[in-house]
């Protein structure tokens, strides 16, 4: 991982600790881990540079939107395309979101700031890379680990077993009278209720189970 420079310790100490949280925890890859610590290194850096001085992590606590703003404003101005500071600025809510949540504070501010738009490609397939890292990402404003947990399940069923939303919330974790539909852990099927009535059933991994 590239040396933490340009700002406060306590702020690096906090980028550090997350990466590894990020890592550890929610297994992002080791591409996904130095993207976020390029992204957010050269933000902590502008917020010091902006300010003339280091700063610790109160001042994150108390980000202002001009600041961001302003960091957003200088990310174009030195060539960075819209696509590529929407994923910059995601990387800085994650971080401040898990960061609020650390210290108490409140993130409304930054996490209620818009990407800027660009021009969208038409969707196509996620790489079994990318899958794997927007998997990673899921639970990290997860509140507590158990809802991390169940968010990951929902995701991994749905991309595991090309499920439509309305058909994996009706799934019950085994058969009933009142299930629209079921998860056979014994057989590693899904039982689903899908358009029109219809049931189907569907193989489910080994990772999703």
């Amino acid at each position: 991982m590239a040396e933490l420079t340009a700002f406060s310790a306590a702020q690096a100490e906090a980028l550090s600790r997350w990466l590894q949280h990020l890592s550890g925890l929610h297994g992002a890859s080791d591409k996904t881990v130095q993207a976020y610590d390029r992204d957010l290194r050269g933000f902590l850096a502008f917020l010091s540079q902006h300010h003339g001085a280091g700063e610790g992590l109160g001042a994150l606590d108390a980000l202002p939107h001009t600041d961001l703003r302003a960091w957003m404003a200088a990310e174009r101005g030195r060539g960075l395309s819209a696509r590529s500071l929407a994923r910059s600025l995601s990387a800085v809510k994650n971080f401040l979101g898990w960061l609020s949540q650390q210290n108490g504070f409140d993130a409304t501010t930054v996490l209620s700031a818009r990407s800027p738009k660009f021009t969208r490609k038409l969707p196509r397939p996620l790489s079994v890379e990318g899958a794997q890292d927007v998997l990673a990402d899921i639970g990290i404003y997860a509140s507590q680990d158990w809802i991390g947990a169940r968010d990951t399940a929902v995701v991994t069923l749905l991309y595991g077993c090309g499920l439509r939303v309305g058909e994996l919330v009706g799934l019950d974790v085994q058969a009933g009278a009142q299930a629209k539909g079921w998860i056979d852990f014994d057989g590693g099927e899904a039982h689903v209720l899908g358009k029109g009535s219809k049931r189907r059933s569907v193989p489910v991994g080994s990772q999703a189970l």
